[in-house]
């Protein structure tokens, strides 16, 4: 199955909603599912790390704090 896990924020930021984001997919991987993870960073980049997630740093055309908005997140999930 294939999972997406939107987040604002993802290691190696250092904060709960990250962690639980981080636990939640390398459980997931663990699994057997294919997961996603999409954030917001300064720069664009995707990655897959060693335990099997894909993640997808997105940049934040309107940014607000750690969160924001990115209208690539929205073509992204259409």
């Amino acid at each position: 199955m294939r999972i997406a896990i939107v987040t604002p924020v993802y290691p190696p930021y250092r904060a709960g909603m990250a962690h639980a984001a981080f636990e939640e997919a390398v459980r997931l991987s663990a699994r057997g599912h294919e997961v996603h993870v999409v954030t917001l960073s300064r720069h664009r980049s995707i990655v897959r790390d060693e335990y099997g997630v894909t993640i997808h740093r997105l940049r934040a055309d309107i940014p607000y704090g750690k969160a924001g908005w990115s209208f690539e997140l929205w073509r992204w999930l259409c």
